[in-house]
């Protein structure tokens, strides 16, 4: 048991011995509100602890009017900031990468290629014609209806780009790997695939 505390006597009660109280260090450990301000003329300094010895408070919540705490969980207000950059779409370049790309130059066909690729492009017949960088089958140059990037239906015929650029990749590098494999030197010079709707040309070359 604590030492009696002894609280001055009021201007109303002077003269006249004061009351006593003793204050248990387990009533300062029960404290209801952890958080809450002692009340007026209390003993307890403002500065004082009230939770046990190795408990933390990490954090409250601004919202908080005076509510009970429960200290056994203890509450983490995480903050987020955004980071330079960050509302850059997944993948998008920033502007420095973006700059610095759109400055390289475009490799072009030679002459005799684009004159090939004009006349391929306005035969009746031809319904696309797609120009491919190797080995990564990156599209240099598109023509032809087939591929046309505008207009009604331009959705289906990007996707219909995608899958026939997949196509030539795959069909190119599984034969270019085993054409040397039946004749030592052999190389893949020319390749004409046929369904039943199409027939593709494809040079390598």
């Amino acid at each position: 048991m604590a030492t009696p505390m002894s609280i001055p006597t009021s201007a109303n009660n002077a003269g006249k011995p004061g009351p006593h109280a003793t204050i248990s260090p387990d009533a300062l450990t029960n404290k209801p509100h952890l958080h809450s301000p002692p009340r007026p003329q209390s003993p307890m300094p403002p500065t004082a602890s009230l939770t046990d010895a190795g408990s933390t408070l990490l954090a409250e919540d601004d919202d908080d009017e005076g509510g009970e705490i429960d200290s056994s969980e203890p509450i983490t207000k995480v903050t987020s900031r955004s980071q330079p950059g960050g509302s850059s779409t997944i993948g998008q370049p920033s502007s420095e990468t973006h700059q610095a790309s759109s400055s390289l130059p475009i490799p072009s066909p030679p002459a005799e290629v684009e004159a090939t690729l004009t006349k391929l492009t306005s035969h009746a017949n031809v319904a696309g014609v797609l120009v491919l960088s190797r080995p990564e089958a990156l599209v240099i140059r598109s023509g032809g209806s087939f591929f046309d990037p505008s207009g009604p239906g331009a959705r289906d015929r990007a996707i219909r780009l995608k899958s026939v650029v997949e196509m030539v990749r795959n069909a190119v590098l599984g034969l270019e790997r085993d054409v040397p494999k039946s004749e030592m030197g052999d190389e893949l010079s020319f390749l004409r695939i046929r369904t039943k709707k199409y027939e593709m040309m494809i040079s390598p070359s």
